[in-house]
C-alpha cells in the first residue's frame, strides 16, 4: 500500500475520533498511533482494534445515520474533524471508495480494515497499528 493511502486511512480514523482522549492511564502515547490506536480500542478494551470497533469508528461519517457514507456525509465530517480543504477531502473520500459509487460502505470499511491487519486475523494490534505509522513517517511507501 502506498504511503498516501495509508495516511488517508490513519486520518480518516483520525476524523472519527477527533476530540476523543483516552482515559487510560497505561497507555503508551509515546509512541506513533498508540494514542489513536487506544481511543479506537474502546470495547472491550484489550489491545486490539476488533472489526466492530473499527466499523464503529468509519461509521462516525454517517451524518444521517442510514448505513451508508456517502461522499457529501464524508467530506463534510473529514472537513470539519481535519480543517481540510474541499478538494482534499475528496481526494481522500476517491482513496477509499475503491469500487467508485460515490459511498463508502461495509466491504469497503472491511477492505480498509483489512491493509492494518497485516497478518489477517482480524484484529489490528498495536504493533500492527504502529508499524504502519513508522512505515509512513519513514518515507517508504510502494506506489503513491
Amino acid at each position: 500500500m502506498g504511503k498516501m493511502m495509508f495516511a488517508i486511512l490513519c486520518s480518516v480514523l483520525i476524523g472519527s475520533v477527533s476530540g476523543a482522549a483516552t482515559t487510560d492511564s497505561t497507555a503508551t502515547t509515546a509512541l506513533p498511533g498508540s494514542m489513536l490506536f487506544n481511543t479506537v480500542d474502546v470495547h472491550p478494551k484489550d489491545g486490539v482494534i476488533s472489526n466492530a470497533e473499527f466499523h464503529k469508528a468509519a461509521y462516525i461519517y454517517d451524518l444521517d445515520g442510514n448505513g451508508t457514507i456517502t461522499e457529501t456525509e464524508f467530506v463534510s465530517k473529514y472537513q470539519s474533524a481535519l480543517d481540510v480543504s474541499q478538494s482534499q477531502a475528496v481526494a481522500s473520500f476517491a482513496a477509499i471508495d475503491f469500487n467508485r459509487d460515490g459511498v463508502f460502505d461495509d466491504k469497503e470499511i472491511s477492505a480498509v480494515f483489512n491493509i492494518f491487519d497485516v497478518n489477517l486475523d482480524g484484529q489490528i494490534t498495536l504493533t500492527e497499528f504502529q508499524t504502519g505509522f513508522a512505515h509512513i513517517a519513514s518515507g517508504h511507501g510502494s506506489n503513491n
